[in-house]
């Protein structure tokens, strides 16, 4: 395609399991149904589909403290939020980890994503160092650091600014992500 003109128009993905709140995955949600995710939200870890290794995304970088019981992140600067919410920061990480952890959010104990949660909340405190760097401090040496905050687990990262503005209930309806495609409906149960 000539630069700047779409390749695809509308991306339409149908999935069998009719999840209602599939954009709350700290409340219903399982990694296979990140499919319906992929093209709008982004993480902070991609896995390469060739190698199999961690590869930046929102995140250019990480390393793990000698002892095991921290990660420092650089985060990617100049990433936009859909809608008109801004640049992604170290403030959206924080949002959406504690949509995990913090018990103001508790997700449903029978929810599939809930076997995820144990290993999501190792990480007990996010300090933001500055826009584009935070420090993940453990309970425990967490070692899957990487996994739970790539796209083979839940944690994708939600807009501060928009649940700030319009709500949890406005992840279902027009939910800003950083992907290459803006969510414009769902139909469930066609």
């Amino acid at each position: 395609a000539a630069e700047g003109k779409a390749k695809v128009d509308r991306l339409v993905i149908g999935l069998i399991l009719p999840f209602r709140d599939y954009f709350r995955p700290w409340i219903n949600g399982t990694p296979d149904h990140n499919i319906q995710h992929d093209p709008v939200m982004e993480w902070l870890i991609e896995i390469d589909p060739d190698t199999g290794k961690y590869v930046p995304w929102l995140a250019t970088s990480w390393e793990m403290a000698p002892d095991g019981l921290s990660w420092r992140v650089k985060l990617a600067e100049g990433v936009q939020f859909h809608h008109g919410y801004g640049e992604f920061t170290a403030k959206d990480v924080v949002h959406s980890h504690a949509l995990w952890c913090d018990e103001a959010y508790p997700g449903r104990a029978d929810a599939p994503s809930s076997a995820y949660r144990k290993g999501i909340c190792m990480v007990n405190k996010v300090e933001v160092v500055n826009d584009h760097e935070v420090v993940m401090h453990c309970k425990n040496p967490c070692l899957d650091f990487e996994f739970y905050y790539s796209e083979a687990a839940n944690v994708m990262i939600f807009s501060k600014a928009q649940w700030d503005k319009e709500g949890e209930m406005a992840l279902e309806t027009k939910p800003a992500g950083t992907g290459p495609y803006l969510f414009k409906e769902r139909k469930l149960d066609q």
